[in-house]
């Protein structure tokens, strides 16, 4: 066995990594051995007497009986064809060679035609003949416990896998608070209570209410549903274990309900020693999907675990020392008998966070950076629409790592530009070489998405704040817009106006170049994508009316999911609805490309010249054909 080096040697890295295969190709070798000394069984068995009669045969040229173990291979070679056939006769094991060619001659055997082998063997082969079953099916136990201890991870127990792999913190050490916690004052709220259960139960008891069993908390990915279950942990002053739930789904029947039984144990132990915990258990819906698909009479591992978690979380009933907190961003699918009252008492949202809120967040997170004289977070916020406070941290952290590598003194405007572009469309792609003659198509495109955008700036339209050409994952360029405030509800007016800016790049390029490429496509999806929501969902068709319609492969008012719920005649007015409101944006935007025309080639030469212009650039260029297009007149 390979010693617990710390340091290992890469070739024993390598034999760590090529074990299992080893193993694998041993049994299958033993397997293969097996099937060889077994081989004879499938050859025609005869009597002593039959062997007789084909030595004596006048046909019988030769025969050689190789002698085994526990049998005779007798190889019969004729004169006629000159070909050879194989027979088996079992003998006693350890049979003398002189003892079997007496009887053959007693029998009356010609022994002048027979060649005599002894072909046993009496050494290790023979062993491995011997307890070949022992041995193969030793080594496919030998290869699941293997398995079964590297699942486990490195420096586990054999059976380790049955544990729950937990974290467990300390409540002094690295202690968060609600100050550690920017924005998300409503949840905040809601989190007091659960605070106050745990830091002065008898004020629940002498009002004879009852103290929350749980809390869920809901929300988007990186919305701070951990961060804020920490908090909690941290203002109360009590052991927090953070698990997610997708760790107890296992392959093996009961591993997973196994896990969830440790989990909760490790809890009680805390109890029991004086102390107080909250339990965090992320991606709950993992575990916690409702059991409806579930086949009838299905014993699953998936339901055994679900089932394990029901059963703790009633355990928990009228202890005050322990609070379950589950987080996920798919209630809609978790188990009701899971979100029940006495289960998860609580349901706490997080949403995406506004103006204000990312304002706090970028403070926060600032407040270890070295901050440069321009930088503004104001203006940061506001770039940052439905970016998530996940999202917003490592875009502090890329800007501060984008002045390191420029070796700047501390980080600027441009550094938390070029992060935001970053964080929302990748790294630039330095390495490509686009042709001039691609490059002039991108800047067409991006400047007719910005021309026909700023014209609809004052129809509800977003402000076009950068336009760039610069290559970024799949994208050859694009535009950055940024909401004049924290849009909840979209108006009809400000969904044309996304309309009309997605088709400004097609109808550009068809006014350049008289056709247009592929690279439109994306746009298209999209400003399809709302034409057909604003008439099937969003009620801003008048010949469909106020009416939401599920797409044909959709569950519809308690119909089977698949079976078609909607008219040919009612799916042909959807179409010409689409097509309706499609080509009046077309057409407006045609008209702001035909009449600024000069502008959008200005735009295009100042992109194939910068790559990217700000705001500023791109109003001067603007108004500088305004004054232009007026002195004409």
């Amino acid at each position: 066995m390979f010693k617990n080096n710390k340091n290992p040697t890469p070739l024993m890295k390598w034999l760590k990594r090529l074990a299992p295969v080893l193993l694998v190709v041993v049994v299958a070798g033993v397997f293969l051995l097996v099937n060889t000394i077994d081989a004879r069984k499938s050859q025609s068995n005869i009597s002593y007497n039959d062997l007789v009669l084909m030595i004596n045969d006048a046909e019988t040229a030769e025969a050689t009986i190789n002698v085994r173990e526990t049998y005779l291979e007798i190889v019969i070679k004729t004169t006629a064809d000159d070909t050879s056939k194989i027979y088996s006769m079992p003998i006693q094991e350890g049979a003398a060679l002189d003892t079997i060619s007496t009887l053959l001659a007693q029998k009356g055997g010609d022994l002048t035609k027979v060649d005599f082998t002894d072909l046993r063997s009496t050494g290790i082969g023979y062993m491995v003949q011997k307890y070949s079953q022992f041995i193969f099916w030793g080594m496919l136990i030998l290869l699941f416990l293997y398995m079964v201890k590297r699942n486990a991870g490195g420096g586990a127990t054999l059976f380790s896998f049955m544990k729950s792999k937990a974290k467990l913190y300390d409540p002094e050490k690295g202690k968060l608070t609600f100050k550690d916690v920017a924005g998300l004052e409503d949840a905040k709220i809601e989190a007091q209570e659960l605070i106050d259960s745990l830091k002065e139960p008898e004020r629940f008891k002498d009002m004879g209410g009852r103290m929350p069993n749980g809390a869920l908390f809901i929300g988007p990915p990186g919305t701070g549903k951990t961060l804020l279950a920490k908090a909690i942990a941290g203002e109360a002053g009590v052991s927090f274990i953070h698990g997610s739930a997708s760790e107890n789904v296992e392959l093996f029947v009961g591993a997973g309900a196994s896990k969830i039984r440790d989990l909760f144990g490790r809890a009680r132990k805390i109890v029991e020693k004086g102390g107080k915990v909250i339990l965090f258990i992320d991606e709950l819906d993992a575990v916690g999907k409702a059991r409806s698909n579930v086949k009838i009479g299905g014993h699953d591992e998936y339901e055994q675990t679900l089932g394990q978690l029901l059963t703790e979380m009633d355990g928990f009933e009228n202890n005050e020392s322990i609070i379950v907190i589950g987080a996920t961003n798919r209630d809609d699918v978790l188990d009701p008998a899971l979100v029940r009252p006495g289960r998860f008492d609580r349901k706490v949202y997080f949403e995406l966070p506004l103006k204000k809120d990312r304002l706090a967040i970028l403070e926060l997170y600032a407040q270890k950076i070295k901050r440069g004289d321009d930088l503004d977070l104001k203006t940061i916020a506001e770039k940052t629409f439905q970016h998530s406070g996940a999202e917003l941290e490592n875009i502090v952290n890329d800007a501060t790592l984008l002045a390191i590598r420029e070796k700047a003194n501390s980080v600027q405007q441009k550094h938390f530009d070029e992060a935001i572009d970053k964080v929302h469309l990748g790294a630039r792609r330095k390495s490509i070489t686009v042709s001039h003659k691609q490059r002039d198509r991108i800047a067409t495109h991006e400047a007719g998405h910005a021309l026909v955008g700023y014209h609809f700036e004052g129809r509800g339209g977003k402000r076009v704040e950068i336009v760039s050409i610069v290559p970024r994952r799949t994208a050859g360029g694009y535009v950055r817009t940024i909401a004049e405030e924290d849009i909840q509800l979209f108006s009809r007016e400000q969904i044309e106006a996304d309309i009309a800016m997605g088709l400004g790049s097609y109808v550009a390029e068809h006014k350049v170049y008289g056709d247009n490429c592929r690279g439109v496509s994306a746009d298209l999806e999209q400003v399809t994508g709302l034409a057909y929501n604003m008439v099937t969902k969003w009620g801003m068709s008048k010949a469909i009316g106020p009416r939401c319609i599920t797409a044909p492969h959709q569950a519809q008012y308690g119909m089977p999911e698949g079976q078609q719920a909607n008219s040919e005649a009612l799916l042909q007015k959807i179409d010409l609805e689409i097509d309706a409101i499609l080509q009046d944006l077309r057409t407006q935007a045609e008209k702001i490309i035909s009449d600024n025309e000069d502008t959008l080639l200005d735009l295009k030469e100042t992109l194939l010249r910068e790559e990217q212009i700000d705001r500023g650039t791109f109003l001067t260029i603007i108004e500088k054909n305004k004054r232009r297009q007026k002195g004409a007149e």
